[in-house]
């Protein structure tokens, strides 16, 4: 006989309710504290790395406009910025895409000394005084589906001064929730603009700035005087990403910034001594797709995982093992601030968050577990929406739940459900 658990309507409303304050519209969120410095640069020509927008792409700024801007823009998820996470953006005429909560017309280069600290933080395809001339605009789309979106921001300037001419230079920023990656993407230009600069920042003190002449990116501490008048060139792209898994300082605090991330935190929490997270910190940057499992009973999870409001979308299938869930096997742990959807296909204490809550004190909170869990093979009993089992033999388990909210299906075959 088969068994299948799905919440009540009252728990899906009281689901969404807690999804809505978990995902609470600021400009501003958490931090992650990782520099500029730290993001790799990869460029090359590539007509794939462009993004045709649709009919039903957003105009905010329009043509015929000189020191134009937008109003604040949701992004449509939220983004990892160096040391920030944002959930809008503004443009203007003058190639400015900016997370500031200010939006401004501000049209001077954007990196050199006097300018440098000016609407941080900023990300410049092209950085001068322009217009968005006869037929230009600058656009925005949000493509793809969570948590796999990508915002894209599509510049279509006169670019060389405030002249309302046709509209001679395009180009597009684009932000990659699942990698927090940033590319900046060229189209064709009819006439190459004069006296720019290409980059991006967080602070006067942390910025990339790339010559395209050499299509070379240099990290600087300080505004430089240096422009340019050479086109990137048609599919030329600029993409800067934070390392896939980030270590603090100190060594206690670990950010996962991709799904490569995350697999990495997995080989760690396997590699390294039982308990070596003990006193530590994971934090999740962005939103991220997940195929693996982390931990095992001999690895099991110990410290802090926080989720800083972001969504990890499982797609783990194991039926060999037991605790198929995000997280396998934890003990003295917390895991909090996290959003779960997508599946879990597995045997013996299943679950969408944790497989077994093995000993110790262990507190799970703020949580948003939406996972359906399929457990219709083998041995296949305790499996939980959010917890698969709560047992530790002759350890004792000490397992809180609190502001956590179950809001998928449990399907099994045997007993020990919920």
């Amino acid at each position: 006989m088969q068994h299948k658990f799905t919440p009540t309507k009252h728990l899906k409303r009281a689901a969404l309710t807690l999804l809505a304050l978990i995902m609470t519209c600021a400009s501003t969120l958490t931090a992650n504290a990782q520099n500029l410095a730290d993001y790799t640069f990869t460029t090359g020509v590539d007509q794939n790395q462009w993004i045709t927008l649709s009919n039903s792409a957003t105009q905010i700024v329009a043509s015929g406009l000189d020191d134009a801007c937008s109003s604040l823009t949701d992004i449509g998820f939220s983004f990892t910025f160096g040391d920030g996470t944002y959930t809008k953006f503004w443009a203007n005429a003058n190639g400015i895409f900016s997370f500031n909560s200010t939006p401004t017309t501000n049209y001077s280069n954007q990196f050199n000394p006097s300018n440098c600290t000016k609407n941080q933080p900023k990300i410049c395809g092209i950085s001068r005084d322009m217009s968005t001339g006869t037929d230009g605009y600058v656009k925005y789309e949000l493509t793809g589906t969570s948590p796999n979106r990508v915002l894209v921001c599509e510049f279509y300037l006169f670019g060389n001064g405030a002249n309302i001419d046709p509209a001679t230079i395009k180009w597009q920023v684009q932000l990659h929730e699942s990698t927090s990656k940033v590319v900046i993407v060229y189209g064709a230009s009819s006439s190459d603009p004069y006296y720019f600069q290409i980059g991006l920042s967080q602070s006067g003190s942390d910025i990339w700035t790339v010559d395209p002449s050499t299509h070379e990116a240099t990290h600087l501490t300080e505004g430089v005087e240096t422009e340019y008048e050479v086109w990137p060139g048609e599919n030329r792209y600029y993409e800067f990403a934070p390392l896939p898994f980030t270590i603090s300082d100190d060594g206690n605090t670990y950010t996962i910034n991709s799904a490569e991330g995350w697999g990495m935190f997995c080989d760690t929490l396997t590699l390294k001594p039982s308990g070596y997270f003990t006193g530590k910190t994971v934090k999740l940057g962005p939103n991220i797709s997940i195929t693996q499992s982390a931990g095992s009973d001999d690895h099991r999870f110990m410290g802090t995982f926080d989720g800083q409001e972001h969504t990890l979308d499982v797609n783990i299938t194991d039926t060999g093992e037991q605790g198929t869930a995000p997280f396998r096997f934890i003990s003295n742990a917390t895991i909090r601030n996290l959003h779960v959807t997508g599946t879990v296909t597995g045997t013996t204490h299943a679950a969408g968050l944790v497989g077994k809550a093995s000993a110790g004190t262990i507190l799970i909170e703020n949580c948003l577990v939406e996972a359906n869990v399929n457990s219709t093979v083998g041995n296949n009993r305790h499996c939980g929406g959010i917890v698969g089992h709560g047992f530790g033999g002759n350890n004792p388990v000490d397992l809180t739940l609190r502001n956590c909210v179950y809001a998928g299906t449990i399907t099994c075959d045997k007993n020990y459900i919920g």
